[in-house]
């Protein structure tokens, strides 16, 4: 806990003090989440089904085609009332932006490494929110509908070739036919092949 001159007030940073406890770390998560109002809640959930680094890209995509059914709202988060997909394309971006700066300034998730793309601050963050999303069969079709939205959106993007890829085998338990098997067996043989070709 520090006094920042600059902005006025005391700091926390969440992430030292969860690394630093065990007994209280998910009640202080709890507490840091339950402030940002739902808007940012929906938003961090949607971010930690793309896993603990999230591109804001990937996030948009995901969030524009999942989130009445995650969420069961029309509306989307950070939106006023439900809008044409072209307004979305367009608008989406920059409200996004905006609920992912009051979770940073919340000290949930941080910059990412590369351009676009975010952190949580730490892991019991990310388990935390992770926590609440759908469980058991529900959350592996969370993870196949990701991955298949993933693809289509970036099909030239081999990184996010092998991140989509990453998300069908995570629900590939409820893969049942054998048409979409052997395509995501096929899709695991592309990625093996492109391993292959990156590091030889």
């Amino acid at each position: 806990l520090t006094y920042s001159e600059k902005k006025g007030k005391w700091e926390c940073d969440v992430g030292k003090v969860i690394a630093g406890t065990n007994v209280a770390s998910n009640v202080l998560i709890a507490a840091k989440i339950d402030r940002l109002g739902n808007d940012v809640q929906d938003i961090l959930k949607f971010a930690s089904s793309l896993g603990f680094v999230f591109h804001l890209e990937h996030l948009r995509v995901v969030v524009v085609s999942e989130h009445e059914h995650l969420t069961g709202k029309k509306r989307l988060p950070g939106m006023k009332a439900p809008m044409p997909q072209k307004v979305l394309d367009a608008q989406y971006r920059e409200v996004l932006i905006k609920l992912l700066d009051k979770a940073q300034k919340y000290g949930i998730i941080s910059d990412g490494r590369r351009q676009g793309t975010f952190s949580f601050s730490h892991d019991k963050v990310f388990e935390a929110v992770y926590a609440s999303l759908p469980t058991g069969l529900e959350r592996k079709q969370l993870h196949v509908r990701i991955g298949t939205l993933l693809l289509e959106a970036f099909p030239k993007d081999e990184f996010v070739t092998f991140l989509a890829v990453d998300h069908l085998n995570q629900g590939a338990e409820s893969v049942i036919s054998l048409p979409e098997r052997l395509k995501l067996a096929k899709l695991n043989l592309s990625v093996a092949k492109l391993s292959i070709k990156e590091y030889s």
